[in-house]
This record gives C-alpha cells, structure tokens and sequence, in this order.
C-alpha cells in the first residue's frame, strides 16, 4: 500500500486502510546525526515542534480474531529531525516493540492476543517531532562521487522496488547527462533539472523509474524514482526519503577528506536542490527493506495485520495535535 499522495498540506491528518487475509518516554534511536551534531556543512534553522498521535486500530469485522501481528512505520530521529516517545496507550495484553532498520527506518510491532467479533483493539502513541528546514552549505566543489563506498553505501546503489538501475534506457539516459569535465554537484543538478524538466507530474498509482522515463509522467515516487536510479547508474549513491504525504530523493557525496554528506533535492513540487523546508515527520529515509514477516524486499516498512481465526482490518491515523509555530508551509 502506498504511504504517499504528493500532496503540500499545511496540517495533515492522512488515514491507511489495508485488509489482511489470514514503555515510558524516551528519544527515538537515531537513523543518522542528530540536528545538535550536523556540523559546519548543513545549516539547520527555523524549527518547528508539534505533538504527533499515531493511532493502530485493528478491527474484527466477522469472526473473533486470535494472535493478532501488527506492524507500521514510527518516526525516529535525524539530522533534521528530532523524536521523543511521549506516551503510549493500549489495552492490558497488548504489547509493543520497535524494530530498527539501522539508517533506515523504525517499525513498530504490535502483538494482540484477541480481537472479539465485531470489536476492536487500539494503540495510541504520541510523539514529540521538531523538524529542522536543512542547507548544504559545504564546499560543492570540493564534492566529489565515493571512490569506494563503504558496505552500508552499497546498498544505495543497486535495483531496488521500481527503481530499476540497470535498465538500458536509464543507463544511457545517465551516461548523457555526467560529464566529466564537470564536478560532482553540477552533474547530480544536471540530473535534477532533467527529471523536473522532462518528467510530468501526475498523480497516479506508483509505477517505477522506467515507467517515468518512458511515458515522462508520474508522481513525487515515480520521479524520485528515476532520479535515485539515475544517480546510482552513475555510481552516486541515492536514496528515497518518505515524509508524511510526499517523497523526495538524498544523495550522497564525499569531500576531500572523504567525509560524506547526504544532501536532500526535490524532483516534485519547489525547485529545492542542496536544501529541503519540510516539516512533515520523516517516517523513512530508503527504497528497499527486507520486511521480515512477508521475508522480501519492498519498498516502505510493512503496514500489515495478520492474524487467526479471520480477516483484520487495520487502519493508522497521523494527527498533528499541537503546534509551536502553525504557520503556513514555505511558499512553493
């Protein structure tokens, strides 16, 4: 199922639906550098702090249901964003764990033991999130493509769900926009300026890189699924970042030093490159995660229920409930 809708909300509440057949306060493990640690390259300015409720609500909606498993995506912290587990509310029975994706993402796991017929079974979590606006504001000539990435780099290179690296059209298409007299930065703007130029938005059901490239439609996943395809044709690693609503490639290079940055671009909707203004949660920051329940690769942490005895029906609100600074969203 799809988390994403490409649409620019000031305040959201988004609402997923999937049917299945068959702690105390804390900070939230870290997918990369928190905003206290992003260094003299990336300024982080104008935070923004808001109560976000999330809410897994399994229903019955004929026979009773046993050994409920439920699972769905929670923010955690990065370099622009900061989470703090405020409270959480479920029935006695119920239990809860998270699962990290180390640089990735985090799932919750939810275990019910019964769900009578007819009825239901909540969790609600609230969460602190402050989220930073984010510049590069590094030395772009300096930047230069990874001579050899390390293993967790590695994976940000090849094929993943709809972004089909090693498709001829691709290939080419990347080859004729790198140019070797050009640096590194030019050459990812280059690629940015081609998907945003050529690649007419639309929203539609998510197809892939290759059917952007061809048909030269899609929506925000579909070009930021050519764009990452393209910066990893040509050895740049890239990845998918999913917010609340959206999704917008990161790609990644090294300076001098071999420090490394991953520096955030937007292929659908402001022309942002080298800086992002989003306040929405980021919920993901990947294309291709081993879901270790359906045990295969997809594209976005599972939003599942399964369970004995009958069909569950899950659905998982995001509400905003409080905000410091209810302004609008930066003019597009």
């Amino acid at each position: 199922m799809r988390l994403t809708h490409c649409s620019f909300p000031q305040m959201f509440k988004l609402v997923c639906l999937v049917s299945i057949v068959s702690g105390g306060p804390s900070h939230i493990a870290a997918g990369e550098n928190p905003p206290d640690d992003a260094g003299s390259s990336f300024e982080l300015s104008e935070p923004r702090t808001y109560r976000l409720k999330l809410t897994f609500r399994v229903e019955s909606k004929g026979a009773a249901l046993r050994n409920v498993t439920v699972t769905g995506p929670v923010p955690i912290d990065w370099r622009e964003q900061r989470v703090k587990l405020v409270e959480e509310h479920k029935p006695a029975g119920v239990t809860t764990r998270v699962t990290q994706f180390p640089g990735e993402a985090a799932m919750l796991v939810i275990r019910i033991p019964a769900v009578p017929a007819g009825g239901f079974a909540a969790v609600e979590r609230i969460y602190e999130v402050t989220r930073y606006q984010v510049r590069f504001r590094g030395d772009r000539k300096s930047l230069r493509v990874p001579e050899k990435p390390s293993r967790s780099l590695r994976k940000f290179l090849g094929s993943a769900p709809g972004v089909e690296v090693t498709d001829g059209k691709i290939r080419r298409l990347a080859k004729s926009l790198i140019k070797p007299e050009s640096d590194a930065w030019s050459n990812v703007a280059s690629i940015h300026k081609w998907v945003r130029g050529n690649v007419k938005f639309q929203t539609m059901a998510f197809r892939g890189a290759e059917f952007a490239l061809e048909k030269k439609i899609g929506d925000c996943e579909d070009m930021t699924a050519l764009f990452v395809a393209l910066c990893r044709s040509s050895s740049i690693p890239a990845r998918t970042v999913w917010i609340e609503g959206h999704a917008y490639p990161e790609f990644y290079l090294e300076n001098g030093e071999g420090k490394g940055f991953w520096i955030p671009a937007q292929v659908a909707g402001p022309d942002w490159f080298g800086r992002m203004a989003e306040y929405r949660p980021i919920l993901q920051k990947t294309d291709r995660l081993r879901d270790p329940i359906r045990r295969r690769y997809v594209r976005y942490v599972p939003q599942t229920a399964r369970a004995s005895g009958g069909a569950p029906r899950l659905s998982i609100s995001r509400t905003i409930l409080t905000d410091d600074k209810p302004k609008a969203e930066p003019r597009r």
